[in-house]
């Protein structure tokens, strides 16, 4: 996988990583249904049918879901005179679903730049980092309406897994309402990470947001409403851009 390198100002500081797998919307049945694929020599479809004791039908519906979801491939293999036939493997993405566990080190990367002596090197990396979640998560938002935008800003956000309510279930249609936290540890660190987060949504929507409550302050969820203003936040020519 590339590295892609980033200068930061006047080339004093430099932000590498390597590019990122979209992290899918999986369940606990996919995982366990990935890890069977894993575990198979083979992972044929008669083969993952007695590994699992489901019907064929059972195995192909997940299989076609994961494969829709890219964690999956399937292998055509010729052998002889006979029919061929499938086998089925993890993909990166697929793989890394074992290992998505970063918590630990998004804290200690976080408290290491809050830490900066150089308060503006810190604020240039902080102001970076923003910029890249609004690349991120602003991408797909096209909408010419705020309605619109939040649509679309909810649509991405539950792409990478983030559990969001709508409707009836949201209480208040121009909002964003989370049912857990997706920074939850690092919030917990650092309760600034709650502004980074709601000042990334305000630029991608390009209005003033309202964190009305959080689960790090002991509600039961964390909801950001859209302020009762007519103010605009202006966004940079960059915000959304894929």
């Amino acid at each position: 996988m590339a590295r892609r390198r980033f200068t930061i100002g006047d080339g004093s500081a430099e932000l590498s990583c390597v590019g990122c797998i979209m992290r899918p919307a999986l369940d606990e049945f996919d995982l366990q249904f990935l890890r069977l694929v894993d575990s198979c020599p083979e992972a044929t479809i008669p083969e993952l049918c007695k590994a699992a004791g489901v019907t064929a039908t059972a195995v192909r519906q997940r299989l076609a879901r994961l494969q829709d979801l890219e964690c999956v491939e399937r292998l055509v293999v010729r052998a002889g005179r006979g029919r061929p036939y499938y086998r089925y493997h993890l993909t990166n993405t697929g793989r890394s679903a074992f290992g998505d566990n970063y918590a630990e080190l998004s804290i200690l990367l976080w408290d290491e730049i809050q830490r900066l002596d150089d308060t503006q090197l810190r604020k240039r990396l902080t102001d970076r980092l923003r910029e890249r979640f609004v690349k991120t998560f602003g991408a797909t938002v096209t909408g010419h309406t705020l309605e619109q935008k939040l649509e679309q800003l909810r649509g991405a956000l539950k792409l990478r897994g983030f559990q969001l309510e709508h409707g009836a279930e949201a209480c208040h249609e121009l909002s964003l309402k989370g049912s857990h936290c997706p920074y939850h540890e690092l919030a917990q660190a650092d309760p600034t990470i709650c502004e980074f987060e709601q000042q990334v949504y305000e630029t991608i929507l390009g209005s003033p947001l309202q964190l009305v409550q959080s689960c790090r302050n002991g509600g039961a969820c964390c909801e950001f409403r859209v302020a009762a203003t007519e103010e605009k936040i202006e966004q940079p020519a960059e915000a959304g851009v894929g």
